[in-house]
């Protein structure tokens, strides 16, 4: 066979070991199937606190299945259920019941169970990637949740809580019991092959369909948590992975397709979906021995991407970007958007950091991650001439080292802050890059008086 260049077979072989670990076989199979959860996931922005959209939306799913006079007729199934986890017995029953309550979002609990007939109250504390939160004063949230549940509580109501998280965190106070997603997903589990078997409960195969997709949304979630992508890197040679990353060029059609057809035929459909393993398989592969510095370069080009008004940069940080294809036009409705006098965006050469310039003035704005994956890496700032020396100010918006970037996570377009909470990079952009910018550009307009003009002139 021409032009191989790794072992046809020992790679496939390869492959067949990975397309077998749980985690990539779950998620290989939800790509196939629609989901609701997996949808409404895409592009969701977190909110300050680390608490996206779509944990809120899990919080209402949650009120809805303890429900008991909720739609999907099954009465307090739910909650006998989450109350044996934590060694509480509590009467079952198929009925609605008016005296029960559930609230999601009540005063910031994520939801909220109040049983005024058997005075039972429930608040559960939903944690997807973030720990556990900090009020202003410092104080765990938890703290407030507890006033909340001592103000609503009689003298004899029994008060239980939760602290639900996809691996099964213990919470700072010990009242609040930890609870894993694989436990509730048992649950749901156990409902779906017991409860729901029962052809005559109304609308029962919508409910069913709401039920499994939220499992499979909880157990993406855990998987993402708690998988080893090591499990991929590890088995393949520096040519295995190099080759991995020239099939999916291939098979993403930014190449001529002259390696991918050949091994197809090699597996005479031993797997049965190639393309979409390796697709899987490559974006764990383009961050394999990477350095931390490497880690950095994504999250630069995604933040380039995000700002340029032209063509996208590949996240692959083994294509190296000429020169010429490292400066572009910044969209222009980011500019009009914050009044920017910016109009340029620079790639740095060694990829870890990013220029933003206007076309007639002196000044910039840089920002970059540094070699130990700490962003920013030496704050973000504007840097402007004064006499024949560069002057440097720092925003005061984005604290210096404030988040750290790692591999697991820049993935999936995540990073964490210095207090081990996780954000979306599109929030990391607009609620603290942007106004940072912002910040830096107002600054840098003001010093555009024709004496700091004059003075450039007289240096040129």
């Amino acid at each position: 066979m021409t032009s191989q260049v790794v072992d046809y077979n020992t790679y496939i072989e390869k492959l067949r070991k990975i397309e077998e670990i749980d985690w990539v076989k779950f998620e290989l199979s939800l790509n196939e199937r629609p989901n609701f959860w997996s949808i409404i996931e895409y592009g969701e922005k977190v909110k300050k606190g680390g608490r996206s959209s779509h944990e809120e939306r899990m919080s209402r799913m949650i009120r809805w299945l303890m429900d008991p006079n909720e739609t999907h007729h099954l009465g307090n199934i739910f909650i006998v259920q989450l109350l044996k986890l934590i060694n509480v017995k509590y009467p079952y029953s198929p009925y609605e019941n008016k005296q029960i309550h559930v609230d999601a979002e009540y005063d910031y609990i994520d939801v909220l169970y109040r049983d005024y007939e058997n005075d039972v109250f429930l608040a559960i504390e939903l944690k997807q990637y973030a720990k556990e939160g900090k009020r202003n004063s410092g104080k765990s949230q938890l703290v407030h949740y507890d006033d909340v549940l001592q103000h609503l509580a009689s003298e004899n109501t029994q008060v239980h809580r939760i602290f639900l998280t996809p691996a099964k965190d213990h919470a700072t106070r010990e009242e609040w019991v930890p609870v894993g997603y694989e436990q509730f997903i048992e649950i749901m589990r156990r409902v779906l092959e017991e409860a729901l078997a029962d052809p005559s409960i109304p609308y029962r195969e919508e409910t069913v369909k709401i039920l499994k997709d939220f499992k499979d949304e909880l157990q993406r979630i855990y998987y993402i948590k708690n998988r080893d992508p090591r499990k991929i890197r590890q088995p393949f040679t520096p040519e295995e992975r190099k080759f991995t990353r020239q099939l999916v060029t291939e098979i993403n059609g930014e190449a001529e397709r002259k390696h991918i057809d050949e091994l197809m035929k090699e597996n005479d459909g031993n797997i049965e979906n190639m393309e979409t393993l390796l697709l899987f398989i490559g974006r764990f592969i383009h961050t394999q021995d990477h350095t931390t510095s490497e880690e950095s370069m994504i999250l630069m080009r995604k933040i380039y991407n995000y700002f340029t008004a032209e063509q996208q940069l590949p996240l692959d940080v083994s294509i190296e970007i000429p020169e010429e294809k490292r400066i572009s036009k910044l969209d222009r409705e980011i500019i009009d958007e914050h009044e920017l006098r910016l109009e340029t965006l620079e790639l740095t050469s060694t990829g870890q950091g990013i220029h933003m310039r206007p076309n007639d003035t002196n000044y910039r704005i840089y920002f970059s991650s540094n070699g130990k994956g700490e962003f920013p890496g030496a704050y973000i700032h504007l840097g402007y001439m004064k006499g024949d020396k560069e002057k440097i100010k720092n925003s005061t918006i984005v604290k210096n080292k404030s988040f750290q970037v790692h591999s697991e996570l820049i993935i999936d377009d995540k990073i964490m802050d210095d207090n081990g909470d996780i954000y979306d990079i599109v929030e990391l952009i607009e609620d603290h890059i942007i106004p940072a910018i912002a910040e830096l550009d107002e600054f840098g307009q003001e010093l555009t008086s024709p004496l700091i003009i004059d003075e450039s002139t007289k240096r040129s």
